[in-house]
């Protein structure tokens, strides 16, 4: 299946109940204070802030060719990661070496139930595993054969929770 397989390179993995890497590098992982946020960059992105409806706060940052805006629902700290691909070559935002924006999301969808991973879909142009964990959404919404992702949303397992 190609949407599987050796990446050369992940630019962000996706880490289910913990957060997103950036790289090789920082963490950026739920429970994370915004004071927190620059440091945990590590000089990847500069947040900024940003307004997200019904959050404590909110910051975006760029990196890797990518926005990328988190934001706290409570005081318990950083609990939602959104990932969005711009321009025409995203960068490699993995789950379990599966690159989630690189390959059409049928494809994308089809990997990722071959691992197990419960995901239910929509016209498969829009997915998400568990009750609330991953949301991956294609841009437009409608299926079509070559439709790839081009956004994902974290949830902190705090808010998984029902």
């Amino acid at each position: 299946m190609p949407a599987r397989g050796m990446l050369n390179r992940v630019d962000v993995d996706v880490l289910i109940d913990e957060g997103v890497r950036l790289g090789s590098g920082p963490l950026v992982g739920f429970g994370m204070r915004r004071e927190d946020l620059h440091g945990a960059l590590g000089g990847e992105g500069e947040p900024l802030d940003a307004f997200v409806c019904g959050t404590d706060w909110a910051a975006t940052f760029t990196t890797c060719g990518l926005s990328v805006t988190v934001s706290a629902t409570t005081a318990a700290g950083l609990d939602i990661i959104a990932l969005y691909a711009g321009g025409p070559d995203p960068a490699v935002v993995a789950l379990d070496g599966i690159d989630l924006f690189g390959w059409p999301a049928d494809e994308v969808v089809d990997a990722l139930l071959d691992l197990g991973w419960p995901v239910g879909s929509r016209n498969r142009t829009n997915a998400w595993i568990g009750p609330r964990r991953l949301g991956l959404a294609a841009a437009g919404g409608r299926s079509a054969p070559d439709k790839r992702f081009t956004s994902a949303t974290l949830y902190s397992p705090a808010l998984c929770k029902g």
